[in-house]
């Protein structure tokens, strides 16, 4: 039990409890959520000697929950028990899901030795867990209970990338909070309100894909840093926050997130809503809001180095702090109507136009958004032959690439 805590407070202890101060938001939050899948702390399975008497290990051969030959000991798990599925039995878990609903357990652990899936669609395992950590190869279908004196911390770093782990629908979760390192999740529609939800980790490797269904209850604080996310619900409180340092964050649901300070400080969000967004904060990433073109609002948008927003004609702005350069170029201006200078000639002036140079690559990613007709260009919109990096082709490239063949 002593490795197991170390990894894990490591991990849970975050400032998810809300703090709508980004600002002032502890820096090591970012670093917890990666701490199962990082060198910093290493995911270390429990050995079984380090367990204490009361803990329990699947040794099941029919898949049933509440058989007490299931467990070793012989027993059916009781009153804060910490369960193990250590690869000892990798039958699944198919009957009596439900067997501890109403009592507390401390932890429960599927190891990346154990092989089997625990509940089915419709089945899920339903217990109340102070901790719940799946790495296991198979799938975890679960329905949150509250524990009766402790926030419950779900972590799901798993290889299988196609159903690793389902949440249902159950009671209110408001003490949940979910670290989602790696793994295809579902969040079923109805489920939630959540404390906290955290996608990813540095890692190259860990690269979560989760799917936010509708009518899922509001997420106090949202942090990602790699992976895929797609919601169709509109979440976030008025009190909370959303952070998103990497990954893509796809926004489709109808209405507005409720958070008090979207921040941006890596990766894509798009956000395909309606309504208004308080507060942005868009550095080293992008907001790109050209995929809806329903009339949208954000009260303050500040956009810091390295920022990239793509909107159009129907988005308003209402306070725009741009810090990027002394005289920015937005991809599109904040007007009602499309009139000015037209770069490409297609018809579409520059402030509306998605591709300003026509090159084929959308202004939301195109590094050099002024290419002339007929350069050549790579998958960013940079000149092939741009040799010093600065958007245009000439001598000083010819000069660059000269020296390469034949020396200075």
């Amino acid at each position: 039990m002593i490795c197991y805590r170390k990894a894990l407070f490591v991990v849970m202890l975050s400032c998810m409890a809300a703090r709508p101060d980004v600002g002032k938001c502890d820096p090591q939050w970012a670093e917890r959520s990666d701490a199962l899948a990082s060198g910093t702390v290493r995911r270390v399975d429990p050995p079984i000697e380090e367990q204490i008497a009361a803990d329990k290990r699947w040794v099941s051969v029919d898949g049933d929950l509440s058989a007490a030959t299931s467990w070793s000991p012989i027993g059916v798990p009781g009153l804060n028990d910490s369960l193990f599925f250590d690869g000892d039995s990798d039958m699944d878990v198919v009957s009596h899901l439900a067997a501890f609903s109403g009592v507390d357990k401390n932890l429960i652990w599927m190891t990346g030795n154990y092989y089997g899936s625990v509940g089915a669609d419709g089945n899920p395992l339903t217990v109340p867990v102070a901790h719940l950590i799946y790495s296991g190869l198979g799938s975890l279908y679960h329905a949150f209970q509250t524990h009766s004196t402790q926030t419950t911390y779900v972590v799901i770093d798993s290889t299988n990338l196609q159903d690793a782990y389902t949440f249902a629908s159950g009671g209110s979760a408001t003490s949940l909070n979910l670290f989602l390192i790696n793994g295809h999740v579902n969040i079923l529609s109805g489920a939630g309100p959540f404390a906290g939800i955290s996608v990813g980790s540095r890692s190259f490797t860990n690269q979560p894909e989760v799917t936010i269904g509708n009518s899922v209850g509001n997420v106090t604080n949202y942090f990602q840093r790699s992976g895929v996310v797609t919601t169709n619900s509109a979440l976030g409180t008025s009190s909370g926050s959303c952070i998103v340092d990497g990954g893509s964050l796809i926004y489709t649901a109808a209405g507005t997130s409720d958070w008090n300070r979207l921040v941006i400080t890596g990766g894509n969000v798009k956000y395909n809503g309606t309504g208004t967004l308080a507060e942005c904060v868009v550095s080293n990433g992008t907001l790109d809001m050209t995929h809806d073109s329903r009339a949208k609002t954000i009260t303050t948008l500040t956009l810091l180095p390295g920022a990239v927003f793509s909107t159009h004609f129907n988005i308003t702005v209402t306070n725009l702090i741009d810090l990027r350069t002394a005289n920015p170029i937005l991809p599109y201006e904040f007007q009602g109507t499309c009139e000015g200078d037209d770069f490409d000639g297609d018809g579409t002036p520059d402030v509306c136009d998605r591709d300003i140079d026509d090159d084929g690559i959308p202004n939301v990613i195109d590094v050099c958004d002024y290419t002339p007709a007929g350069i050549a260009v790579d998958d960013t919109g940079r000149p092939l032959a741009d040799a010093n990096r600065d958007c245009t082709v000439d001598l000083h490239d010819f000069g660059i690439f000269q020296n390469s063949m034949i020396g200075p």
